[in-house]
């Protein structure tokens, strides 16, 4: 296997006999071998064969995903230039238009929270903002805002949509409602669960996340300093892996760490986290930097009505911040607790959640 890997990567067999220190006729009686395992009549079918074998075990993953997620469609939509832009549609992909935006911990969702989407009628839009994914970066002269707005607009256009529920989930609000704030006519209502609050809200609060907590007093004492270390984070977090930076953030709370450490649902936070940082962490926190800042005049804007939804027992983002921001904006916002759940609502309330946004629509 070392010398077909060393072989596919350009290494000519006198090459190959000098890296792993043997003769030249070793390494030929060893390429022979491989020939007669792979059935191969010489090296050029012998490379034809791998590399069909490699394209197979890259498809073969789309195959079991599609499977696996009948409810999913990922695509991409064209935009000026030939910039792409990655969506990823769930649910009944004719049914009633909830948008949402992907972000290092929340992109998809589990095969059932999907197959209730579809059950509801309600198709879940999430999109890629720029640099992550397939979405290319953004032009030049527009901001990373106004970029998404316009990407939601394209797609909107492209899929006939001409209003749609926000749905914000854990780090995208700040995101969200400055979109609805740029293209109000195009948002009909939004829907917050088990997100963060500004950051005025949570600095009198401490998070049981040792990660969320020391980002919060680091970027209050050094606030210049918030993307260098939300980078160093994501890539600590990429390093431990999604299990291990979980397991960690939330073994405080059982309930959240029963639901997140599911298989499915880990996963993917696991998708999440590829996708949002393929092309390098800079542009994920640069969506993560909106999170840990005070956004609440954006908040304070907003022409349509707010749903908050979040439980009671998340530690991750704690009741009490949220109790204050949905009690100063009291005319604008209801609040639902969940007495039972924590920072995976969606995970461990699907059916609850369903049935909010249904009420909205």
């Amino acid at each position: 296997t070392e010398i077909l890997v060393t072989f596919i990567d350009g290494y000519s067999s006198k090459d190959i006999a000098k890296l792993r220190n043997r003769s030249h006729a070793t390494i030929r009686t060893q390429f022979q071998s491989l020939l007669v395992k792979t059935g191969a009549r010489n090296q050029v079918e012998l490379l034809r064969a791998t590399l069909s074998v490699s394209d197979f075990v890259d498809s073969i993953g789309v195959v079991v995903d599609a499977a696996h997620h009948p409810h999913r469609r990922c695509a991409a939509i064209l935009r000026e230039g030939g910039r792409l832009v990655e969506v990823t549609l769930m649910g009944d992909l004719s049914g009633k238009p909830i948008t949402t935006i992907a972000m290092p911990s929340v992109y998809t969702f589990s095969a059932d929270f999907e197959r209730r989407l579809f059950d509801a009628g309600l198709c879940l839009i999430s999109m890629c903002t720029p640099g992550c994914g397939r979405t290319g970066l953004a032009p030049k002269g527009q901001t990373r805002i106004e970029c998404i707005a316009n990407d939601i607009r394209a797609m909107f256009d492209q899929l006939r949509i001409t209003s749609s529920v926000f749905l914000t989930n854990q780090t995208n609000p700040p995101i969200v409602y400055a979109l609805a704030n740029k293209m109000p006519e195009l948002v009909s209502h939004v829907v917050q669960v088990s997100s963060c609050a500004p950051m005025k809200y949570n600095s009198t609060h401490v998070s049981q996340s040792s990660w969320t907590t020391g980002i919060l007093r680091a970027s209050i004492g050094h606030p210049a300093m918030k993307s260098m270390l939300l980078k160093g984070a994501i890539k600590a977090w990429a390093t431990l892996g999604t299990k291990q930076f979980l397991r960690l953030q939330l073994s405080s709370n059982p309930i959240d760490e029963r639901y997140a450490l599911l298989p499915e649902n880990l996963r993917e936070f696991e998708h999440a986290l590829r996708t949002t940082t393929g092309s390098g962490v800079t542009p994920a926190a640069e969506d993560l930097v909106l999170s840990f800042g005070d956004w609440s005049d954006d908040l304070k804007a907003l022409p349509m009505k707010i749903t908050i939804v979040h439980g009671q027992q998340d530690q991750l983002y704690g009741i009490d911040p949220i109790r204050e921001l949905a009690a100063e904006f009291s005319d604008k916002i209801d609040l639902i607790e969940i007495d039972n759940a924590g920072f995976t609502l969606i995970q461990s309330h699907p059916a609850e959640i369903i049935k909010v946004l249904r009420s909205v629509i």
